[in-house]
């Protein structure tokens, strides 16, 4: 089996790529289009596979990134669809041994458990104090999504939990929101203007995705529409004002394919923050691998910089 890096993939090996791990990303099927395939060559985003008469039986998606270390910025690189087709299973590890000399630091964040079982048994550390704050939107989307995952008792229960949950979130949707502005969501292929504030990678996967803006006086509250996952990458609310665009924010993605909303948070005091906004914490770890061998330092700068959805590949 032969692993290659493609530093200047084109879009035909993006697709590629991509269909090695459509079994296992469903959702992700339908955003595979040319519009998302340039936005990765506009982001630079590089393929390592693996290949076998002529076919990939892996592949990792490769996002370069900068990080913040004290003041200097180092180059990092994050993983992302690291896949492997069924009967190529340790294919995975191949690729994750043969980037280790091709990219001195590399990152993965919301990964499978399978890919975390890999990266632990390979010696990458991870970061534990990072959480995704879940909310439903659709309680029926998910439960028609996440459904095979759970036994017939929770997938009843989340049925008949689902209606009264529902009810009761619409109700004070529409009471706590009273105030906040809804702009006009962000579709691709549109001349739509997004707002002022606006993280620069936000405004480059806007070519494929929707992004959906609230504005509660001046602050700004915005997320991007990835396959339904609705991710929150611009925060500056407070206050009752915060509790009010959330509420406007989730009331205007009903109906609009979204089944669940989620934001990061970097402390415990944060999670509880976001727990008494309706989001419900689930820990989210970082995996790092480092030539240096000690990601402290990184996890350091990491916590600093305020991380969220829109630093990573989340939003891809």
């Amino acid at each position: 089996m032969n692993v290659r890096r493609l530093e200047r993939p084109d879009l035909d090996d993006y697709r590629r790529a991509s269909q090695v791990g459509a079994p296992y990303w469903a959702y992700l099927e339908a955003l595979n289009t040319d519009l998302r395939f340039r936005t990765f060559l506009d982001l630079g985003v590089e393929l390592v596979v693996a290949e076998e008469n002529d076919e990939y039986r892996a592949a990792c998606f490769v996002l370069p990134d900068l990080l913040d270390h004290g003041g200097r910025p180092e180059k990092i690189v994050w993983l992302f669809q690291l896949a492997a087709t069924r009967d190529a299973r340790n294919a995975g590890a191949l690729l994750l041994l043969a980037m280790r000399e091709w990219y001195p630091t590399m990152m993965s964040v919301g990964v499978t458990d399978e890919a975390a079982r890999v990266y632990r048994a390979m010696g990458w550390k991870s970061n534990e104090d990072v959480w995704r704050c879940v909310r439903p939107i659709d309680i029926g989307a998910v439960r028609n999504e996440e459904g095979r995952r759970l036994g017939r008792w929770a997938r009843r229960g989340l049925g008949v939990g689902g209606v009264v949950y529902t009810i009761g979130t619409r109700l004070a949707e529409s009471s706590v929101g009273f105030g906040a502005t809804r702009v006009a969501p962000s579709q691709p292929e549109t001349k739509t203007t997004l707002p002022v504030g606006t993280h620069d990678r936000v405004r480059s996967v806007a070519h494929y995705l929707p992004v959906h803006s609230i504005q509660q006086g001046h602050d700004l509250l915005q997320a991007v529409d990835v396959g339904g996952i609705a991710r929150i990458v611009s925060d500056n609310t407070t206050g009752i004002g915060r509790h009010r665009a959330h509420a406007r924010l989730w009331k205007s993605l009903r109906g609009q394919g979204v089944r669940l909303i989620e934001q990061v948070a970097l402390s415990p005091a944060a999670c509880r923050t976001s727990l008494f906004s309706g989001y419900f914490p689930i820990r989210m770890p970082v995996y790092v691998w480092s030539r240096t061998g000690d990601p402290s330092p990184i996890f350091q700068d990491f916590a600093r910089s305020g991380f969220g959805f829109a630093d990573c590949d989340k939003i891809l």
